[in-house]
């Protein structure tokens, strides 16, 4: 453990310490809690999916009602390619998680794990959830205008990039989209 903490404080120092709170706030338990933590340390900050499995798999069976396990499993599986194990557990993190906040997130990675299939229909259906739960997240329209450009929908596609860069420039600078000259990219 000590090896790995050094490695991670090398690669992202202040995002360590948070993750560490995160898991000792969830916690009590001191094996949960090393598990979980380490499974955080390997997907966020190492890149480590195999591992990051391998400890949210553990967490899994020690504490059976607790979502996150779940999540780390499906950024980890898409991150793998492996699409449909990905699709198991976005299911049971969808039926575990009651936070409204989290719905995008769930609904952004179903996007992504139906796309690495090739089955943009439900890839579509599940940016359009995202983004009918956030619609303020540029990159949501982005990856819409991206499944759009595949399907062939061009139109669709140049209005969801236009939309998506006038949320960008809203963002960085506080810019209200109607104010851009021209307003689109045709």
């Amino acid at each position: 453990v000590g090896e790995l903490l050094e490695e991670a404080k090398r690669k992202h120092p202040e995002l360590l310490v948070s993750r560490l709170k995160i898991a000792l706030i969830e916690h009590p338990s001191k094996e949960v809690f090393i598990k979980d933590f380490l499974s955080r340390i390997y997907y966020w900050e190492l890149d480590d999916y195999r591992n990051a499995i391998k400890y949210a798999e553990e967490v899994k069976q020690l504490k059976p009602n607790y979502f996150y396990p779940y999540s780390i499993l499906a950024l980890s599986h898409i991150d793998l390619g492996e699409y449909d194990k990905a699709l198991c557990d976005l299911d049971v993190w969808a039926q575990m998680d009651s936070l409204v906040s989290s719905l995008h997130s769930i609904h952004y990675l179903y996007h992504m794990a139906y796309y690495g299939l090739g089955k943009l229909d439900k890839s579509l259906e599940a940016i359009n959830q995202a983004i009918a739960l956030e619609p303020e997240e540029a990159s949501f329209y982005q990856l819409r205008g991206k499944i759009y450009r595949y399907m062939g929908r061009i139109d669709d596609a140049i209005d969801d990039y236009t939309m998506a860069y006038g949320k960008w420039l809203h963002g960085i600078f506080n810019t209200p989209i109607a104010d851009w000259q021209g307003g689109s990219f045709r």
